[in-house]
């Protein structure tokens, strides 16, 4: 009898009647979009993100309400965190017998509409709890001419993003920020003119002086 049990199992395992997974994609109660920006970036730009990020999603309730009935609404409750480097938008929805749309068709929805932002260096949408991590597909580029190797890693990334159902491409690459070394000719020294007197003159310049 316990042998016929195995075999019974092992056919109903074989044969696709009992689903398994090892990384299981698990339904999350919220929805999150993790966002950073590229270094050098104005400083309210985390700020403006997350207000198209709001925006975005009142169109995406607003469409689910005339499609469905008001009482289609699926948010609960909505936050955000704005940080130097990025922002986290988190969504609490309703509890699931309620829903009248799956998170992962609200996910989609609200990526769509949010659509591109420039000075965003990656952003991930998230409507499942992912066991197995974050990212479904990966590549690895490796060179020894940085410049060839950047120049490569942007032709995968324009040619992902033109496959449909292909989205969320973002690159690890980062060449850090430019910088500029600004010294004072001796000639100019022998005026009285230092470099501390440059460099203010360089930032008011760029950011003003009151």
């Amino acid at each position: 009898m316990f042998v016929s049990l195995i075999i019974l199992v092992a056919v109903f395992v074989a044969g696709g009647f009992v689903k398994y997974g090892f990384f299981p994609d698990i339904e999350n109660p919220m929805l999150a979009v993790n966002v950073e920006v590229t270094e050098g970036s104005p400083e309210d730009l985390t700020g403006r993100i997350s207000s198209q990020l709001a925006d975005a999603l009142d169109e995406v309730r607003q469409e689910v309400r005339e499609e469905l009935g008001p009482e289609a609404d699926f948010v609960d409750n909505a936050f955000t965190w704005v940080y130097p480097e990025g922002s986290r938008y988190m969504v609490e929805l309703k509890p699931n017998e309620t829903l009248a749309i799956t998170p992962a068709e609200i996910e989609n929805r609200w990526r769509s509409k949010f659509g591109d932002v420039a000075g965003v260096k990656e952003i991930k949408f998230f409507s499942k709890q992912r066991m197995g991590g974050e990212s479904d597909i990966g590549f690895r580029m490796v060179g020894k001419n940085p410049e060839k190797l950047q120049q490569a890693a942007n032709e995968l990334s324009n040619y992902l993003r033109g496959l449909d159902g292909v989205y969320e491409v973002s690159s690890s690459y980062n060449e850090g920020p430019q910088e500029l070394k600004l010294r004072v000719k001796e000639s100019a020294e022998s005026t009285g003119l230092t470099l501390s007197d440059l460099a203010r003159q360089v930032r008011e310049a760029f950011f003003g002086a009151e």
